[in-house]
């Protein structure tokens, strides 16, 4: 005959309760670095891209074209 019992934290709470609830934070924290990896990258993107256009069509200096890539990010974000 096999005896088996729960095993229980100091505060009398089921560990296997507790490390279930943590991996689900770490998993939930982990999927969320991810989403914001992804808006850094179409950011970047985007950063890239406007800089470029910009670039192109005007014979601004890097600085100023710089702030006005900026500025568009941040009105586009809004």
């Amino acid at each position: 005959m096999s005896h088996t019992s729960d095993i229980t934290s100091g505060d009398g709470t089921d560990t296997g309760e507790t490390i279930e609830a943590q991996q689900q934070a770490i998993d939930d924290l982990q999927k969320r670095i991810e989403e914001l990896e992804k808006a850094v990258q179409t950011r970047t993107e985007r950063y890239t891209i406007l800089r470029d256009i910009v670039t192109k069509k005007t014979d601004l200096d890097s600085e100023t074209i710089d702030e006005l890539v900026e500025r568009q990010l941040e009105s586009d974000d809004r």
